[in-house]
């Protein structure tokens, strides 16, 4: 029967922290995703066509309605 000794000096690659890249694009999904705008286009794109339509939004305008003062202009 065979044995195996460890002594702890070892390291376990599989419990090391995230990489420099990991790191970045896991801050760069967190900042998209407390986006005001990304989040008021989810907000309107959850909405029925009925309650779009009393905001006076179509659904193929919703990303046009949330960014007219933002990015695009």
């Amino acid at each position: 029967m065979a044995s195996t000794t460890t002594n702890g000096i070892g390291h376990d690659r599989s419990r090391s922290t995230p990489s420099l890249w990991t790191r970045l694009g896991n801050g760069l999904l967190t900042i998209a995703d407390n986006n005001e705008y990304l989040g008021q286009a989810r907000r309107l794109q959850a909405m029925s066509d009925a309650e779009l339509a009393k905001r006076g939004v179509s659904r193929d305008k919703i990303v046009d309605h949330v960014f007219r003062y933002g990015y695009f202009t």
